[in-house]
């Protein structure tokens, strides 16, 4: 008989726990997301009026992490003034017959901007090496862009 007791009582004070803990009379931090949901959903707290000036305490939630911030890679933006003056220092040590064979290939606008970044005296043999209109048209171009003021950044 006493080892029925023994045996028997803890498997009774057991399943009385185990049952108030799957009603949600006993919250425990394994079930307490499982005992206010249903369906999926959240459900909302009953507050009996009786008591709604008693204060209620409230079962921590575990927070998701802070997502971390990753900066944005900045974009690579051209400058085509700065190109275009990288690329008259080059030109600057090119030979000029060179030079006259290069700018039949570039439009009007695209060249002046690199010989206005040149040296004066370099354009000055080129413009004097091409033929007398499109030196014209280059000078004329070149005189536009060298007017344009750029506004401060």
């Amino acid at each position: 008989m006493k080892k029925l007791i023994f045996i028997l009582l803890p498997l009774i004070i057991l399943g009385g726990v185990a049952g108030l803990v799957f009603t949600g009379i006993i919250k425990t931090p394994w079930t307490a997301k499982v005992a206010h949901k249903k369906n999926g959903k959240e459900d909302k707290p009953v507050v009996d009026e009786a008591k709604a000036d008693a204060p209620v305490s409230v079962a921590k939630t575990e927070e998701e992490p802070p997502k971390r911030i990753v900066a944005a890679k900045p974009k690579a933006t051209q400058d085509p003034d700065k190109g275009a003056k990288k690329l008259a220092k080059t030109w600057d040590e090119v030979d000029t017959k060179k030079l006259v064979d290069i700018l039949k290939t570039w439009k009007d606008p695209e060249a002046a901007q690199i010989l206005v970044n040149m040296d004066t005296a370099k354009v000055a043999e080129i413009l004097s090496a091409l033929d007398t209109e499109r030196a014209a048209k280059l000078s004329r171009v070149m005189q536009q862009q060298a007017a344009v003021v750029k506004a401060p950044a």
